[in-house]
């Protein structure tokens, strides 16, 4: 990301006067990059042992931090301040997060500070977490392609199309919250052998996100102005954004839907469905609808989450289905073999 930012920006189509500060931006940020990985894996496994409440703070005080360095930073550097302040606060969490890790109060019986012992091999490790990587790596993707299709379009295009994902984002950690919350249940239920557990728990965590959805969805409709207004001093940028509000309410649902589904699944050890899922609905069908829609439909930004919103149902009917079949099948994985001397 750091050597060939510009050179992948001018290939796709962006225009040199955007390529050329968004690299130095994007070369800023590569750095941080170890550093929040640190913090997922952390967190993942804070979230594991149901101690969810200890990442959460550390992401607060994160945000405090950042917004204290984006203030000192933005006026005079821009960008790229704000940028640096994001690998500021992205230090502080990883250093947080494992100092966190290393003192737990039961950290003797989780084997926090412990080398070796015996208990699920890297094997089963990577056989879930490469599935998760995929599919990470496929939206994450998708989504940087969009914004490259934004960036063809114009400077307007990218602003708006990036606030609006930032808006649906905001939302989309309740539906990240939900969709760990429902694993953590799930693979609890599983390890238990208990198959109908594991269906209410991945059923209960799909409706109350749904429900959450939909109040979202209401709440950004009923205050697009002030939502746009509060993103940019840019009047025409505010209205823009504020006339697309009722797109991203369309999307909400389907696309923190899917989340949630495909965390229950590979909490039930359908790890590389949802994955296929992915590609499917975001790597090959996003970005072709994005580009159809917002150039050669003449859509712009509008086309950009049309196409979020189709790719979404696509993907979220698909794990659905999957979902309920194994649901029904009340077939479970074969349990691991944890270690024995992690006694309490």
């Amino acid at each position: 990301m750091a050597a060939w930012g510009e050179n992948l920006f001018l290939t796709f189509g962006i225009a040199p006067e955007l390529a050329g500060p968004s690299a130095v931006v994007m070369s800023v940020l590569a750095v941080s990059i170890p550093l929040h990985l640190i913090y997922i894996a952390g967190t993942f496994f804070l979230e594991a042992i149901k101690k969810p409440v200890i990442s959460t703070a550390v992401m607060w005080a994160a945000n405090i931090l950042n917004l204290v360095l984006n203030l000192w930073l933005v006026p005079e550097h821009g960008a790229v301040g704000s940028a640096w302040a994001t690998v500021g606060a992205r230090i502080f969490l990883a250093v947080a997060i494992l100092a966190a890790i290393w003192f737990l109060r039961d950290g003797a019986y989780y084997g926090v500070r412990k080398l070796g012992g015996k208990g699920p091999s890297y094997r089963s490790l990577f056989a879930v977490g490469i599935a998760a990587a995929v599919s990470q790596a496929v939206e994450a993707g998708a989504f940087s392609a969009m914004t490259v299709i934004a960036g063809r379009i114009g400077a307007e295009a990218v602003s708006g199309y990036q606030i609006l994902l930032n808006v649906m984002a905001l939302v989309f950690m309740i539906a990240m919250g939900v969709g760990a919350a429902s694993a953590v249940l799930v693979s609890e239920a599983v390890g238990r052998r208990a198959p109908q557990d594991a269906a209410r728990a991945g059923w209960t965590g799909l409706g109350l996100n749904t429900i959450a959805m939909l109040i979202a969805a209401a709440v950004i409709l009923i205050f697009a102005s002030p939502i746009g207004r509060a993103y940019t001093a840019d009047l025409e940028l505010a209205a823009l954004i504020a006339g697309l509000m009722w797109a991203c309410a369309l999307v909400l649902a389907p696309m923190a839907g899917q989340v949630v589904a495909a965390s229950a699944l590979r909490a039930r050890g359908d790890n590389w469905f949802p994955t296929f899922s992915h590609i499917l609905s975001y790597a090959i069908v996003m970005p072709l609808l994005g580009y159809w829609l917002a150039e050669h439909q003449g859509m712009g930004v509008a086309g950009l989450i049309l196409a979020i919103f189709w790719s979404s149902v696509l993907s979220f009917g698909i794990l659905l289905a999957r979902w309920q079949a194994l649901a029904r099948s009340g077939v479970l994985p074969a349990p691991q073999t944890l270690d024995p001397s992690l006694s309490p």
